[in-house]
């Protein structure tokens, strides 16, 4: 976080991921949304 280059470029790639995965898994399984996001939300905490 401390201006790591790698950590910049997977957090750009992450935001680029998750809002394809938000926009495809909208479609196809919107009440799946808020499970996956705590997951995500779980995986982040793991990260930091």
């Amino acid at each position: 976080m401390k201006g790591n280059p790698l950590f910049f470029v997977d957090w750009k790639v992450f935001l680029f991921f998750s809002s394809v995965f938000h926009s495809w898994f909208q479609a196809k399984y919107s009440e799946h949304i808020v499970l996956i996001l705590s997951e995500l939300n779980f995986v982040l905490s793991t990260i930091e």
